[in-house]
């Protein structure tokens, strides 16, 4: 499980012109259409993994499904 900021802090590396907002953002959206899943460690803070699924299909935001 990865927070936000572990997120951010290793694909800052691969992407200097990354931003926190951005990757927090990016993992909402992933979590919404059940990429990622999203959950509270012991400690209570948000962490994110990747979902366990057969497959995965991202929307097609112009035909809006």
């Amino acid at each position: 499980h990865l927070s936000p900021a572990e997120v951010f802090r290793s694909a800052r590396s691969a992407s200097r012109g990354l931003t926190q907002p951005t990757v927090y953002r990016t993992l909402d959206f992933l979590a919404r259409y059940g990429i990622v899943q999203s959950a509270l460690n012991s400690q209570k803070h948000l962490v994110y993994q990747i979902a366990r699924h057969e497959h995965h299909h991202l929307p097609d935001l112009d035909a809006g499904h």
